[in-house]
C-alpha cells in the first residue's frame, strides 16, 4: 500500500480533505507550496509523490521519493512508496530492495514488513512470506488479513497445524470471515472429522448464501458424513448458479452413482466432454458410470481415453489398467 503521511496535523488535514473530495490538482497546488516554503520537507515531497502516483505518473513520482531519501535516508515512507511504484513500473528487483530499506531504515515500520509480505506471496515464495508476515504480525498482531495471508502460505506449505491456529486466530478477531471458514473446516476435514467441517462450512454459507465454494466444501462434508442427499441439494444448487463448474458436476455424477441413479449422474457428464474431452477424471468417472448401468462398449470407449490422455504411473492409470483387466477392451 501507498502511504500519505500527514505531517504537521492541520496541513495534513487539508490534504486528505482535498484528496477525499477528488480535488487532486489543489492537492498538489498546497504540496507545492510547501515544498516552495521548505524545500527540504521530506514530507510534502514524499506526499506530492503519493498523489502523482495516483495518476499513474511513476517516473516523476520516483524521482520526488528519491529526493526525499536524498534528503532524509531514514525515512521509511519514501523507501516503502519508492517501492511501490517500482513495483507498477514492473522493477520488482529494485523493489524488493526498497521495501528492505524502509525495514533497515526503520525496523518498527509494520507497512513496508507487509507490502514484502504480499511480494513474496504473490511470487508463491512461501518461506519468504512466511517470515514478513511473522515479523509485520508482531507490531499488528490484531490484522486479520495478514492473519489469514500467513495461514494460506502454512496451508500451501502443507503446515496444517500451523495453518489451522491462524485461520483460528482470523475468526477470532473476524468471526463472519467465510474464507478462514472454509479453510479451517478443509483441514478438519482432512483430519477425519466431517460434522465439525460442516458445522464450520454451514456458517459460511450462512453468512452468504452466494459462496458457491462454501456450498462446494459443505457437498463434500455431506458425502464424508454419508448424507448423500443433502450432497447432492448442496451440488444441484452450485451447477443451477453455475453449469460449467466441472469438479461439482463430477461430485454430483458420484453422489447420484451412490444413490443408485446412473443415468442422471450420466446426463451430467457428458455433455461437459465437448469442452473438455482431454479432462481423465471425467472419461474414468464416465467409464464407472457406464459399467453401473450395464454399458460395457461406453464404458470401454471411456476407459480408452483414460489411458490415452491419463499418465503412466498415476493411481488413476493404475485404476484404469485394473478395469480394463475387469471389462476387457
Amino acid at each position: 500500500m501507498h502511504m500519505i503521511d500527514t505531517g504537521h496535523r492541520s496541513v495534513g488535514a487539508a490534504l486528505l480533505t482535498l484528496l477525499a473530495q477528488g480535488k487532486v490538482g489543489a492537492a498538489e497546488e498546497l504540496l507545492i507550496d510547501q515544498i516552495r516554503a521548505d524545500p527540504n520537507n521530506v514530507v510534502a515531497i514524499t506526499n506530492l509523490g503519493y498523489v502523482l502516483s495516483g495518476q499513474s505518473k511513476l517516473d516523476e513520482a520516483i524521482l520526488l521519493y528519491q529526493r526525499a531519501i536524498g534528503l532524509d535516508p531514514r525515512y521509511a515512507v519514501a523507501h516503502n512508496n519508492l517501492a511501490l511504484a517500482y513495483l507498477e513500473s514492473g522493477r520488482r528487483d529494485k523493489a524488493e530492495a526498497a521495501f528492505l530499506a524502509a525495514v533497515e531504515a526503520d525496523a518498527g515500520y509494520a507497512v513496508a514488513k507487509t507490502n514484502l509480505a504480499q511480494l513474496y506471496h504473490q511470487e508463491e515464495n512461501w518461506p519468504e512470506a512466511e517470515k514478513w508476515y511473522l515479523q509485520y504480525l508482531k507490531l499488528q498482531p490484531a490484522d486479520p488479513h495478514a492473519q489469514y495471508n500467513l495461514g494460506v502460505t502454512y496451508l500451501k506449505r502443507g503446515m496444517l497445524d500451523h495453518a489451522a491456529l491462524r485461520f483460528g486466530t482470523v475468526l477470532r478477531l473476524e468471526p463472519a470471515h467465510a474464507d478462514a471458514k472454509i479453510n479451517l473446516g478443509a483441514i478438519v476435514l482432512r483430519r477425519g472429522n466431517p460434522a465439525e467441517a460442516a458445522r464450520l462450512f454451514q456458517q459460511a454459507v450462512a453468512h452468504d448464501p452466494s459462496n458457491l465454494l462454501a456450498r462446494y466444501h459443505l457437498a463434500l462434508a455431506h458425502v464424508a458424513t454419508r448424507d448423500l442427499n443433502a450432497a447432492a441439494a448442496e451440488l444441484e444448487h452450485i451447477v443451477s448458479r453455475d453449469p460449467s463448474a466441472v469438479p461439482a458436476l463430477n461430485n454430483l455424477a458420484l453422489v447420484y452413482r451412490e444413490l443408485g441413479n446412473a443415468d442422471r449422474a450420466i446426463s451430467l457428464l457428458e455433455p461437459l466432454l465437448e469442452k473438455h474431452h482431454s479432462n481423465a477424471t471425467l472419461h474414468f468417472n464416465l467409464c464407472t458410470l457406464y459399467r453401473s448401468a450395464g454399458d460395457l462398449p461406453a464404458a470401454r470407449r471411456h476407459l480408452g481415453e483414460v489411458l490415452e490422455i491419463e499418465p503412466q504411473g498415476t493411481p488413476r492409470y493404475a485404476a484404469a489398467v485394473t478395469l480394463r483387466e475387469e471389462i476387457g477392451e
